[in-house]
């Protein structure tokens, strides 16, 4: 695992929100290490609207990729699926987007990628 990973498990595991490495392969590490296979039980919720994942996993935490990029003609660009380009900061940086039931908390691992030209 690159240095870059190491840094961002510690610093969710010691409680931040938000953080950073270079690739989508680079957080699905980060993820794996500290979800997938140890004791804490994560369901991916990619078919489900953000709605229905909060009703259907109830008490579980689950995650999602926000990486799919689309074209918005009032905001005459690109931004992320299912992100408002007007409101959300977040609306232009990739990221997988943790919902992480038992902490209660939200964590957004941005990594590289850029929009369609």
């Amino acid at each position: 695992m690159v240095h870059n990973n190491c840094h961002a498990i510690r610093a969710v595991r010691s409680g931040a929100n938000r953080t950073t490495v270079k690739t989508k392969q680079d957080a699905a590490n980060v993820l794996r290490e500290l979800y997938i296979g140890g004791n804490k039980p994560i369901r991916n919720s990619a078919c489900l609207s953000s709605t229905g994942a909060k009703d259907y996993f109830d008490q579980e935490s689950y995650y999602h990729w926000d990486d799919e990029w689309v074209y918005n003609e009032k905001f005459g660009g690109y931004h992320l699926k299912n992100h408002d380009p007007f409101l959300d900061k977040d609306a232009f940086s990739p990221h997988l987007q943790i919902h992480d039931r038992e902490k209660k908390v939200i964590i957004k691992i941005f990594f590289e990628g850029d929009p369609p030209n």
